[in-house]
Formats: C-alpha cells, sequence, structure tokens
C-alpha cells in the first residue's frame, strides 16, 4: 500500500495483510491472476508508459536521482509484523522440540 503525503504524492509503501485497509493508504497492487488464468487483458504499451508517468510523478524529487538518491521508506503495518512475530517464535519453539525431542522420548 502507498501513503500518501498529500496532494497525490507518495510519502512511504507499507506492507500489509491483502485484507487490511489502513488510513490514508491505497493498494498499489490487484488481482491479475485466479485460477491459473488472467483476470482481464493484458495492458497496452501506452497504457504501461501513462501508468508509469503518473506514478513516477507521484515519487518525491529526492528519490528520482539517478545518482545517490535518498532511500524510500517501506514499512510493515503492524498486523503483519504481530503475524510475523507469533510465527518466529512458533517455529523457535517447534525447533526446540525437535532438537530435544518430545519429553516421553527422551527417557
Amino acid at each position: 500500500m502507498g501513503e500518501g503525503a498529500g496532494e497525490g504524492c507518495y510519502l512511504r509503501d507499507v506492507i500489509a495483510l491483502a485484507d487490511e485497509e489502513l488510513e490514508e493508504a491505497e493498494p498499489l497492487l490487484g488481482k491479475v491472476m485466479e485460477g491459473g488464468k488472467r483476470t482481464g487483458p493484458d495492458p497496452s504499451l501506452e497504457d504501461l508508459r501513462q501508468r508509469f508517468r503518473a506514478e513516477f510523478a507521484c515519487l518525491p524529487e529526492k528519490h528520482k536521482a539517478l545518482r545517490s538518491p535518498e532511500k524510500y521508506e517501506v514499512q510493515v503495518s503492524p498486523r503483519l509484523e504481530q503475524l510475523r512475530e507469533s510465527i518466529s517464535q512458533e517455529t523457535k519453539q517447534h525447533e526446540i522440540t525437535w532438537r530435544t525431542g518430545p519429553a516421553d522420548l527422551r527417557t
């Protein structure tokens, strides 16, 4: 999702879960495949050019430099970070169990 800085410009990107809706943010990705099939026709080269021009125009100038551009901020949403942490903890617990074995098999 891209978060705006007002006036149609980008401030940062936020990586979020598909069902999350964040204030002042709009999804940047859309479904293009479903069931192994394209959901719509391929965009024309001219459509792709226009989309690039429009999106590039929204990017602050400090990020457009060819040499040493300022880094563009990308954040992880709180819900996605909670999910990552939960999975990390669960994985660590499974690793401990796998290495030591279940208590009833250690005797």
